[in-house]
């Protein structure tokens, strides 16, 4: 007897294995479908392809032109549907899944995404404007639109000819030798960049997994074959990736006890995206010597407002302040957003909902304060609860936004926060499917 439930044991775990197997070739094969059909005929889900007149560029197509299906509206929505469905089973399965498996099947799926062309509502337009806005024509990107320079050869493609820049002034002043390259080299440069940060950011969950005595590959997976972490984050290459390089970077120094160079780091990924910020301030309340997340995130500031002074000295305040433009975006794609749509019957979500919505986050967040305040060792669970909290209550809510979150669900022994993780997803998804 004990000889037959051990056969049956084997024959299951085997099952689940090719079953795992099955979903991650799956996974890759619609996201090819979805990238090659994405860059072999003209579509609006790539900004500018169908612009009259320009036709759509080879470099903006990239290597895939060609090799794939005309992408219409049903096929998108079955394709992203499916990839998430994919995504959720081999979430499920990841205890089956081999090291080797997940290593190639994320290696895989960043070169497919590398070489796709970006999604559209990608930012990457807009930061080649801003940073050939400040180093070619010597104009301050937080105190100037774009529109300033309409002779410019990113002008055509930018997104946000009359706004400042949002975005932070480590990510502009970092990225300031790009501006030298052509539109397209400059398109490219942030591809690879950004596939590279994503690597990156997946070989720092693995780290962490270790550090918390996690499992590594489903917390890899979670992550590394999640369709919005792919989709938008690495194929939309927005500058998510290289504030979360920063912030696990530090996350992970603070971890094995080196708290003044993991504040340090976590000051530098809010420095690209305010965002990263979040976990700061529950680091302190969680570390063992606050004195050092002070020495360390202090040292950073100065860092960061010696650039802002050199790059952006004569409006050093608007760049240090930048994030603060995007807090007044609506959209009924949020989560607040639809609360006020679908229950209360808005046509557009408005001041009064946005009130609602960040008097309710600084309760939450207060609240998860306190308690790593009185519970040090869950400061890190409290952080990933604050995060989740801050996703659902913008009212400017993009796909690759959900990436801030993923890392730290995939890393913590929270169920529950990876369902929540994993629901937000779903929602997200389904906000964007046209």
């Amino acid at each position: 007897m004990e000889a037959i439930r051990t056969v049956q044991v084997r024959r299951v775990a085997l099952a689940r294995e090719w079953l795992a197997g099955g979903a991650l070739a799956g996974v890759i094969v619609l996201s090819y479908a979805l990238a090659s059909g994405m860059a072999s005929s003209a579509t609006f889900f790539v900004t500018w392809s169908q612009r009259p007149g320009f036709g759509f560029p080879s470099w903006l197509a990239g290597p895939l032109k060609g090799t794939g299906i005309q992408l219409t509206i049903p096929r998108f929505m079955l394709i992203t549907l499916g990839l998430y469905a994919l995504y959720l089973a081999v979430v499920w399965l990841a205890p089956s899944v081999r090291l080797a498996w997940a290593v190639g099947a994320i290696a895989i799926l960043h070169v497919v995404w590398l070489l796709a062309p970006p999604m559209w509502l990608t930012d990457v337009f807009n930061y080649l404007g801003y940073i050939r806005l400040g180093a070619r024509h010597g104009l301050n990107p937080y105190a100037h639109f774009l529109a300033t320079a309409p002779h410019d050869a990113a002008y055509r493609w930018v997104t946000w000819p009359r706004f400042h820049s949002p975005y932070g002034p480590l990510f502009l002043a970092g990225s300031w030798p790009v501006a030298w390259a052509s539109v397209p080299a400059g398109l490219w440069i942030f591809k690879v960049t950004t596939a590279l940060a994503s690597l990156g950011c997946i070989g720092l969950v693995a780290k962490l997994a270790q550090q918390l005595r996690r499992p590594v590959v489903p917390a890899i997976l979670f992550v590394g074959l999640n369709p919005l972490w792919l989709v938008y984050g690495v194929g939309g290459a927005h500058n998510d990736m290289f504030m979360l390089l920063f912030v696990l970077g530090g996350l992970l120094l603070a971890l094995r006890g080196r708290e003044s160079l993991g504040a340090g780091s976590i000051v530098l990924g809010a420095a690209i995206k305010a965002t990263g910020g979040i976990l700061l301030p529950f680091l302190f309340v969680g570390a063992k010597h606050r004195k050092q997340v002070v020495i360390g995130a202090a040292a950073a500031g100065a860092f960061v407002v010696a650039v802002v002074l050199v790059f952006f000295g004569d409006h050093p305040f608007s760049a240090l302040l930048s994030f603060a433009s995007q807090g007044d975006n609506v959209s009924a794609k949020s989560f607040p957003g639809q609360i006020g749509q679908q229950l209360l019957g808005m046509s557009d979500a408005n001041y009064t909902l946005q009130t609602a919505a960040n008097l309710l986050l600084f309760v939450v967040v207060a609240g998860l304060l306190y308690r790593a305040w009185k519970r040090r060792e869950e400061w890190l669970v409290c952080a990933a609860w604050a995060t989740l909290a801050v996703l659902l209550s913008m009212l400017w809510m993009m796909p690759w936004y959900s990436v801030w979150l993923l890392p730290l669900a995939a890393i913590i022994d929270d169920p529950r926060l990876r369902i929540g993780t994993l629901t937000f997803g779903a929602f997200v998804t389904l906000m964007y499917i046209p």
